[in-house]
């Protein structure tokens, strides 16, 4: 589960989640866990990101994280907002530890020291803007779902369940075409995608042929700077947003521009690691899976992404869902926007006094339109 994305833990991640049988983190008592209204913060790979368990009774937590329990004499959505400010974030940065890799400890995670308001008032204001951030965020989500419901329905595959069958047939001049011989390549469940897709009422055509497609550069992390021009990598990539960069000079940056720089409108996917992050509707999700299955590392070959097949909807659909997917961004950008002015507040009570944070979240909240879940 990646708590950079997520200050709010919720069921609504579920299929991100790993799992493990409830018999065995119980037979297992070294294994930690949380439930609801809780806070997991990242200890390795990139830590320091705090995130609440919002309505989940019941979570076991990896190594690379570690939890907060037994949260006494403050509003745990008060506190997760507070280490994600400034004042709270760049103290655990500072009690890193620089193993193999910069990694919190629990000893000095318990040194952060946290800003309690003296005025209840300012708690309730930051709990209730970061409330307003995590429904508004609910409700662009749900719109995202309903544009990839418009067009699994429009193929017919609004009740499809990919199913992983232990026996089927398939020729030996079948492996010879495809020139794949892992037999999950061959899972029919693939064939049924492919099938609704080339019966699309409005046609379909490959990836290929719809785009100019180009490869990104990999320059190296002898590269990479504290601050700069933004590189994105992978790891950056999301399916609403490119998340924390990494930074190259202005130098390297003029180099590299005439290639590499992508233009307003264009759109990044990744290829190695987690492969086709861009796009999370199951019809080419689950063409990706059929594509890298059988490697060692997974990786999206180009040749395998310019064979991807796309429905093509009918215009009327095709503007049905671009508008829904317009609104689902713009309440995404409204929920980030609501998140931050939350930590502002927190962070203008100390420098400005709580008053003032007050009265200005006040302000910001009462100014911003309030979510609309989608019919």
């Amino acid at each position: 589960m990646d708590c950079i994305s997520y200050p709010a833990i919720t069921t609504r991640q579920n299929h991100l989640f790993e799992k493990i049988p409830v018999d065995f983190a119980n037979a297992h008592k070294n294994i930690q866990r949380l439930s609801s209204g809780e806070i997991v913060i990242t200890k390795v790979g990139t830590p320091c990101y705090a995130s609440i368990i919002q309505d989940i009774d019941d979570v076991a937590l990896s190594r690379t994280v570690l939890g907060l329990k037994s949260i006494n004499n403050i509003n745990p959505y008060y506190l997760v907002t507070f280490l994600r400010s400034k004042y709270g974030f760049l103290q655990l940065l500072r009690e890193r530890e620089l193993t193999i890799q910069f990694q919190l400890t629990l000893e000095r995670v318990g040194n952060v020291l946290i800003f309690k308001p003296t005025d209840k008032e300012l708690e309730s204001v930051v709990v209730n803007g970061f409330h307003l951030y995590e429904q508004t965020r609910k409700a662009s989500e749900l719109l995202f779902d309903e544009a990839q419901t418009i067009i699994l329905s429009e193929l017919g595959l609004t009740e499809w369940e990919p199913k992983h069958r232990l026996t089927f047939i398939k020729r030996y001049s079948d492996t010879q075409r495809a020139r794949r011989i892992d037999a999950e390549y061959y899972q029919p469940k693939y064939e049924e995608i492919i099938k609704a897709i080339r019966g699309c009422a409005g046609g379909w055509d490959t990836l290929g042929n719809l785009v100019t497609m180009k490869k990104g550069v990999e320059v190296g992390s002898d590269e990479y700077l504290a601050e700069g021009i933004p590189f994105v990598r992978v790891s950056n990539l999301s399916p609403f947003e490119i998340t924390e960069e990494k930074y190259i000079s202005a130098k390297l940056y003029a180099e590299l521009k005439p290639s590499y720089q992508p233009s307003e409108g264009e759109i990044l996917f990744s290829k190695d690691a987690t492969p086709g992050i861009a796009y999370y509707l199951i019809l080419t999700k689950e063409q990706i899976n059929r594509d890298v299955g059988g490697s060692v590392i997974l990786h999206w070959r180009p040749d395998q992404v310019k064979e991807t097949a796309i429905p093509l909807l009918p215009a009327k659909r095709q503007t049905q869902v671009r508008q829904t997917i317009i609104k689902s961004l713009n309440l995404r950008n409204q929920s980030e926007h609501l998140l931050e002015c939350a930590k502002r507040a927190v962070e203008m009570a100390i420098e400005q006094g709580e008053r003032k944070a007050i009265e200005w979240l006040d302000k910001q909240t009462r100014a911003m339109p309030h979510p609309i879940s989608p019919a």
